[in-house]
Order: C-alpha cells, then structure tokens, then sequence
C-alpha cells in the first residue's frame, strides 16, 4: 500500500509561484532583496521623509483653502 507519487498538476507550488499564478508582480520583491540590509533601510527612510514631505504639503494646500473660503 505505497503512497503514488503526486501528479505534476497536483504538486503544491512555491509561494513565489502560488503568488504569480495570482497575478502578483514580485519583481519589486526581488529588486529588493538584491539590495543589502542596510540599502533597504535608506530606501525605506528616504519613502517616509517623501511621504512626510507630501503630507505635510498637503496640509499647507488644505489651510489655504480654507482661507480662500
């Protein structure tokens, strides 16, 4: 009574895999990975300073409107 071997159709993907028959773009995944640590925490540094910056401008933008009513 020996197990059968797993048909090719049946044999449990990678989650790499899994995510691109979903439709998942890993390419940015894998561009970071290539990075080193510490590469990755500039880049992650330098979205939050962006991101503060627009927030910031954004706020500007929404006290002046509300000035001109």
């Amino acid at each position: 009574m020996g197990e059968e071997a797993p048909r090719p159709d049946t044999v449990p993907l990678t989650a790499v895999e899994s995510a691109r028959a979903f439709g998942v773009d890993i390419s940015l995944l894998v561009e970071n990975l290539r990075l080193t640590p510490k590469e990755r925490l500039e880049k992650a540094q330098e979205a939050a300073r962006s991101l503060a910056a627009l927030q910031t401008e954004a706020e500007k933008g929404r006290k002046g409107m509300r000035k001109a009513e």
